[in-house]
């Protein structure tokens, strides 16, 4: 999995204007994935919102 695939599955939601998406060193697993987003003004979204439309790609 690219960075890239995850970035595109963030920008589908309605309320982020930006994402970044990159590898972090894990001790248990070798390697994993963090997000930084910025959201539209005016916008909200759930940490629960974020994640959930990610997990049919394996995060």
């Amino acid at each position: 999995m690219y960075p890239r695939d995850v970035e595109e599955v963030l920008y589908e939601h309605p309320a982020v204007k930006e994402a970044v998406v990159f590898g972090v060193p894990d001790a248990y697993r070798g390697g994993s994935v963090k997000a930084v987003l910025v959201l539209k003004s005016n916008k909200k979204a759930s940490e629960r919102e974020i994640i959930l439309p990610c997990k049919p790609i394996g995060l």
